[in-house]
């Protein structure tokens, strides 16, 4: 999916904003605006409240997105002093929608294989299969978890226990950064063998001044 377009009036402490946006990679100096394309990404109106001080008028967002040649809107709008999202896109699991944003020092990434292979130990209660929607209880993800594990310890990147190694001794930051491309693979991967049709989401990347063009996919970079 790729951001196009968006207009935000009075959301967000944001008066006014129009932006058309690249496929690659966009830089947001505006943290408030950062915030709203996230919401629009991840598909949750619910990360703000609802507020209508000092306004003449009514409060939206609208982002023109597109999937391929397919283009479509996303709008945040007022409804019963709530705000609504309207979107054509299917709802994310709190797991993916976790994936939409690198944060530098927020995620220790690192160690997301391990505790998907100790789920008891890092989920307990079935915590992760609500995370994941109830994927993580079928045989499709352990099947694809082992596999994917499998190859990666073949290839020096995860140590015998699924924790993501940091060979070239990078900066922790970096090395996160590496590790979260690791799990977006693992994301992808996975969805694509639920849906051939996989849609790659743009994700947000904050605090980390590095190279990010190599995610293959739309990119919004936030201090």
């Amino acid at each position: 999916m790729t951001v196009n377009r968006i207009e935000i009036r009075n959301f967000n402490s944001v008066d006014c904003f129009r932006a058309r946006f690249k496929k690659g990679i966009n830089v947001i100096d505006n943290e408030k605006v950062l915030e709203i394309i996230l919401s629009i990404i991840s598909g949750q109106s619910s990360l703000f409240s609802f507020d209508t001080a000092d306004r003449a008028s009514p409060s939206f967002v609208r982002a023109e997105c597109s999937v391929g040649d397919c283009c479509f809107c996303i709008e945040i709008t007022e409804s019963d002093r709530k705000y609504k999202l309207t979107s054509p896109l299917p709802d994310l699991t709190e797991l993916e929608r976790k994936m939409c944003m690198f944060e530098n020092g927020k995620n220790d990434w690192s160690r997301e294989l391990y505790g998907y292979l100790n789920e008891d130990e890092f989920y307990p209660n079935k915590k992760l299969l609500k995370l994941t929607g109830g994927a993580s209880a079928t045989h499709s993800f352990r099947a694809y978890l082992n596999r994917f594990v499998d190859e990666n310890m073949q290839n020096g990147t995860l140590n015998s226990r699924g924790v993501f190694i940091n060979r070239n001794n990078a900066e922790k930051a970096v090395f996160q950064f590496e590790c979260f491309k690791k799990m977006l693979e693992f994301r992808d991967g996975f969805n694509g063998l639920r849906n051939i049709d996989n849609t790659l989401l743009p994700v947000i990347v904050k605090g980390l001044e590095t190279e990010k063009n190599s995610l293959n996919r739309q990119v919004f970079v936030g201090g």
